[in-house]
């Protein structure tokens, strides 16, 4: 209550990553109408190159919180055994190793491959290498950067609907949401790509498109100087 009366009274405008963010903003008491949306952005693939991706790989970029997801989505793979895949798990922080174990336990162990501390300049890689990117974040999301840095490189994204996601993907068009917790849609959305190259194309371009239509730099910070150009003017 202290912080609602005395600081918040003195902002003259708020910037969120997310509408998501915007309402939980307003919910614990910042007026709404000084919060302004402004979307990260990203500077990948700025050539906008789509390569060719390896046929059924799929891939997952984050940290090791088991917020975000992993035993899900070990989960959901299990559940491919009729298909033909291999996916890449890339994480940062520790208890990678209780991961490798869920795989041994579900008896896909095999045909993942765990990946540490690797440098960030070499996501592009297994970005280019996948044919899908799941996010499979369980708890809200303040935006979900890994999402548009897939998108970028042509990649579709499948995702729990939780938080930022449903911001910058569009369901049935540059992938797909599912409700948070729902290992077994998860893994039918999962397959249904694996089993169509020319949707999983054809959603990947929607999705390189959109983020040079709406999330690269100059978006991001023509958004960024406006609100600072206001705030200027206000106060002068």
């Amino acid at each position: 209550m202290l912080w609602r009366k005395q600081v918040t009274k003195k902002m003259d405008r708020v910037i969120a990553p997310s509408q998501y963010i915007k309402d939980v903003a307003v919910m614990n008491g910042i007026p709404g109408d000084i919060i302004e949306v402004v979307p990260h952005f990203t500077g990948k693939n700025l050539k906008n190159e789509w390569v060719e991706p390896e046929e059924n790989t799929i891939l997952f970029v984050g940290r090791t919180d088991p917020l975000k997801g992993i035993s899900e989505f070990i989960e959901a793979l299990s559940f491919l055994n009729d298909q033909t895949w291999k996916a890449y798990i890339i994480g940062t922080g520790e208890g990678m190793s209780e991961y490798e174990k869920t795989a041994e336990e579900f008896g896909i162990k095999d045909r993942i491959y765990f990946l540490r501390g690797l440098d960030y300049s070499d996501l592009d890689r297994y970005y280019q290498k996948a044919s899908i990117v799941v996010f499979p974040s369980m708890s809200p999301e303040s935006f979900g950067l890994v999402g548009i840095e897939a998108m970028s490189f042509g990649r579709p994204v499948v995702a729990f609907d939780v938080g930022g996601p449903r911001e910058w993907l569009v369901d049935g068009e540059t992938g797909f949401l599912v409700k948070r917790g729902d290992i077994q849609g998860l893994s039918q959305r999962i397959v249904q790509l694996i089993d169509n190259d020319s949707l999983t194309k054809k959603m990947g371009l929607e999705g390189m498109k959109r983020i040079n239509e709406s999330y690269r730099k100059e978006n991001h910070f023509k958004k960024l100087l406006t609100v600072y150009e206001e705030v200027i003017q206000r106060r002068s």
